[in-house]
């Protein structure tokens, strides 16, 4: 049975329970209590939030260069641990709208995390350089078919970096 329906009945148990033609402003109430329902989860959705997801994204200075550590975590990590299996893709897009993808394989999976790091995982690509990354993760669902849906888009800002300086011989007397 659905909303609707359960609605109808009650409305008419109302009606013939009170005498009343007041409980038809129900009929008005349930569609537009759905539809604000939905809007909001649909602002909400457009505007970055996820139920199911949560993006971390930051640039790691090493010794020699900087590189891009990138994970979504999942928000109900018991699900990941049923044996589920996840064909889970990152794309990087650069500061000058260059796409590179970590395929499936490249994507590592640990205690409810899926990372990766760029530029290390995603084969032959520029290094990191200052500007705005955007990080789009995505599902193949069902796996094998070829049809990707989108789990998450995100963005990170990466500064400028400029290795340590070289420390030669002591500073001591």
């Amino acid at each position: 049975m659905t909303g609707l329906q359960v609605n109808a009945i009650a409305l008419v148990i109302a009606g013939v329970a009170t005498g009343r033609l007041v409980a038809l402003w129900t009929i008005a109430a349930y569609p537009v209590l759905m539809a604000a329902t939905y809007l909001s989860y649909l602002v909400r959705r457009l505007r970055g939030w996820n139920r199911l997801w949560r993006p971390d994204a930051r640039p790691v200075p090493l010794a020699d260069r900087q590189v891009l550590t990138l994970a979504l975590m999942s928000k109900q990590p018991p699900a990941l641990l049923l044996g589920i299996w996840f064909e889970i893709a990152c794309i990087v897009r650069d500061p000058l709208g260059a796409e590179y993808e970590a395929s499936a394989k490249d994507v590592q999976l640990n205690r409810g995390v899926f990372y990766c790091q760029y530029p290390d995982m995603f084969g032959k690509v520029p290094a990191l350089m200052p500007g705005r990354y955007e990080v789009t993760w995505r599902e193949e669902k069902p796996v094998g078919s070829g049809r990707w849906h989108l789990l998450d888009r995100s963005g990170v800002d990466v500064p400028a970096w400029a290795p340590a300086p070289q420390v030669s011989g002591s500073t001591r007397p």
